[in-house]
Formats: C-alpha cells, structure tokens, sequence
C-alpha cells in the first residue's frame, strides 16, 4: 500500500525536506475508512531533526498526522500532543525545512498517529532525519 502514495511523498519531501535529510526507518501505510487511524511507535534521537511527510491517495479528502507522547493514566491511555499538522487536504507535512521536529531528551518515544478525517483510501507516511 506504501507504493500507492510513495510518488506523492517523495514529491512532497522533495519541496519540504531540510537538506541532508535521509529516510528514517520505513515508511507506513494503510487502507482506510473515513476516521480511521493508525499508529506507529517511533524513537528519536535529542538533537536531530524530523520532518513527517504523509499523503492519500484519491478518494481521501483530508488526512492528518501528529506525534504525541502515550502514557497510562489514572483514567486511561493519555496522549499528549506535540506536533501537529495545520495542512487541509490529502497531504500533510510536518516540520517543515527549518521548523523540523526536535525531540528533547525523555520525549524521544512516541507515536506517530496518521489519521483520514474525510474520505476513504490509502494512507502512507514517511519519516525523514537530519
């Protein structure tokens, strides 16, 4: 399914990848209905850089992704927010060239969440390092 949308992203690392920024680990897709979601763990290193980059293939309308910290609380699974992408449409980047995602130390594992909000279809992300 990641070959699906693999031209989409590297289309769209190609304009918003920070130079020297490589593949990190391999990128991941899925077949979604409107409001589904999928998840992936993910470990960073304090210090480099991130960018995400994720795409939909059509018919998807609106997809979103985010890295969020998870832990067990008192009423559950906890998910905390730390970068989210302000993109509307199909694709989604997050951080951007100079505004690539810094991880800071024991805020390294976390989980990337890709999420279809309109629409049905094949999903893929990508995570890039510098």
């Amino acid at each position: 399914m990641a070959a699906a949308a693999a031209p989409l992203i590297q289309y769209l690392a190609a304009a918003h990848l920070p130079a020297g920024a490589r593949p990190f680990g391999a990128p991941f897709a899925g077949q979604f209905a409107e409001g589904q979601v999928l998840e992936q763990r993910v470990q960073l290193t304090p210090g480099k850089c991130y960018t995400v980059v994720a795409a939909g293939t059509p018919p998807v309308e609106e997809l979103d992704i985010g890295l969020y910290t998870v832990a067990q609380g008192p009423l559950g699974r906890e998910e905390t927010p730390l970068a989210t992408d302000a993109d509307r449409g199909p694709q989604a980047v997050l951080g951007r060239k100079t505004e690539c995602f810094r991880p800071v130390a024991g805020k390294t594992e976390l989980v990337l969440v890709l999420r279809v909000t309109k629409g049905r279809g094949v999903g893929a992300a990508q995570v890039f390092e510098k």
